[in-house]
């Protein structure tokens, strides 16, 4: 019984910093973002959730100032670069602001699923419909 007991002690030490972690509240604590970094955050729009950017020529980065996805307008059309979960789905209405190219072609960086969130729905993301 002493062992079962000392048991569930360790087990419940052990998860509470994992649960802290999770939240953005408990992630600020072990990991918390300098103010000169801070300040060099994007300005995004709290409707759209992201910010997009141009870097010069034909390429734009977008943002939520935790992933990054890119696209290049070229004159056959646009080649878009990662697609993050969180505003994967948004990135041709971004294209869209920018030019009226088609969309041609997704390029994954590589294979992990945070890169990748539109894999699944590549033709209708490519087409522009669904």
């Amino acid at each position: 019984m002493k062992t079962l007991v000392c048991l569930s002690m360790l087990v419940a030490a052990l998860s509470s910093p994992v649960s802290a972690q999770s939240s953005p509240e408990g992630l600020q604590r072990y990991v918390p973002v300098l103010p000169a970094v801070k300040a060099r955050f994007w300005q995004i729009d709290p409707k759209l959730g992201y910010a997009v950017k141009s870097v010069g020529g034909g390429v734009y980065v977008i943002s939520d100032n935790g992933w990054q996805s890119a696209f290049l307008v070229t004159k056959e059309g646009v080649i878009v670069f990662d697609a993050p979960a969180s505003f994967g789905e948004s990135i041709p209405s971004a294209i869209a602001k920018v030019t009226d190219q088609p969309i041609k072609m997704l390029v994954y960086s590589h294979a992990h699923k945070d890169h990748s969130v539109l894999s699944g729905k590549r033709r209708a993301f490519i087409s522009g419909s669904e």
